[in-house]
């Protein structure tokens, strides 16, 4: 798993999240959790970055009487806030949790297949494809946010007039309440980054431990189909290796369980934050492509995501089908016990509350397009009452 995990956590410790050396180390053995080190003043700086934006954060929504503006910037910066300390979490315990997830390799060594590298080729395809889209939408909303602030002051060369303009816009809630100066502004434009950062990172550390997952189940399920074929090999043996796969989902699960409940709550209301403020934007070219290309970015990602853990749970059932079409000469107790096994074990990621399947997507999609329905009659209702008070 440390190789499935290696660039994705590289990228966090260069954004200041986690606090564990010898990461670009090809063998998990040296890996440590280290705070008396040059690396842990950047960290607490991060951390300290994001403690602040969210107290200012819930000050604003306290003091705004709970407007959309003010609950989206809380959301935004809360949820990367709690990140961080699950981050912190995982980075203390990072290197234990490592050493038995090697137990659990080692034991299921055998089903092992060759294809573990197109598996660990997908995995950073995903990093690489999912932080680099997720770096030019930052980047629209930066351009986006400076082309209206420059039409709101009425200049259009970068002048320190419209990078105050900028600041001040992109976080109000700080400078209604603390003078502005461009150090302070470059600081907290730099958490803000951070924040956006950790957004995505979570969606992209569930994507590779789903992947890791998978490649698993995936190889079990070769196995299984081969010796129903062959009618050859050890059932006991093949339940025993179904038993640490089990075990296998069940330790990365209570790692990644808080990550996946924070994932699908904060991709959720932004989904339909993007979707709202998309059906507004229709109005001008730069506000209408911006919102559009943010809100399909975030879609996509969070399908993504969302199908790739979802997977873990069709893969780990896979299995039963082969079992039920296993010869009556060959079919044993220990098959039978195999096929309970796999039937009546929710083998599958968490998030904490609820299974991530794919009929709790199709759940979670449906509660989206209901929420798309509402809005739309609501905003051809609030259209009509506009056109009758014109008149």
């Amino acid at each position: 798993m440390h190789l499935f995990l290696q660039y994705p956590l590289q990228l966090c410790k260069w954004a200041g999240f986690f606090p564990v050396e010898a990461l670009n180390q090809p063998l998990s053995g040296k890996l440590r959790f280290n705070l008396y080190c040059p690396y842990i003043l950047y960290y607490t700086l991060t951390v300290m970055g994001q403690a602040i934006l969210t107290t200012f954060g819930l000050y604003q929504l306290i003091s705004n009487h709970l407007t959309l503006a003010s609950l989206s910037n809380f959301l935004f910066n809360g949820t990367a806030f709690i990140s961080t300390i699950l981050l912190l979490r995982l980075a203390q315990s990072y290197s234990i949790f490592l050493k038995g997830i090697l137990q659990l390799e080692y034991c299921l060594a055998e089903v092992r297949s060759g294809k573990t590298l197109k598996y660990l080729c997908k995995s950073n395809t995903v990093v690489f494809i999912v932080m680099g889209l997720a770096l030019v939408e930052n980047l629209l909303s930066v351009v986006f946010v400076m082309n209206l602030v420059m039409d709101c002051v009425d200049e259009f060369t970068f002048s320190a007039k419209v990078f105050r303009a900028y600041f001040m816009f992109r976080m109000p809630a700080i400078y209604k309440h603390t003078p502005y100066s461009i150090w302070k502004a470059i600081l907290l434009e730099i958490a803000n980054f951070q924040a956006t950062f950790l957004w995505n990172f979570i969606d992209v550390l569930i994507m590779c431990s789903s992947v890791y997952l998978i490649s698993y189940c995936q190889d079990i399920n070769r196995v299984i189909r081969y010796m129903k074929k062959k009618n050859i090999g050890s059932w006991e043996k093949m339940r025993i290796h179904y038993c640490h796969l089990m075990t296998l989902v069940m330790v990365v699960d209570s790692k990644l369980s808080y990550f996946v409940l924070l994932s699908f709550f904060i991709n959720l209301f932004f989904i339909c934050l993007q979707l709202f403020n998309t059906l507004k934007a229709l109005n001008g070219i730069a506000h209408s492509a911006y919102y559009s290309f943010s809100f399909l970015f975030l879609v996509l990602r969070a399908m993504t995501m969302s199908l790739l853990a979802a997977n873990v749970h069709a893969a780990a059932r896979k299995p039963i089908f082969a079992l039920r079409s296993v010869t009556s000469s060959s079919y044993t107790v220990e098959v039978q016990r195999l096929q309970h096994q796999i039937t009546y074990t929710k083998l599958a990621l968490s998030g904490h509350f609820f299974y991530v399947t794919r009929d709790m997507i199709l759940k979670v999609v449906a509660t989206i397009v209901t929420y798309e329905l509402v809005l739309l009659q609501f905003s051809r209702g609030h259209g009509k009452h506009s056109s009758k008070n014109d008149e």
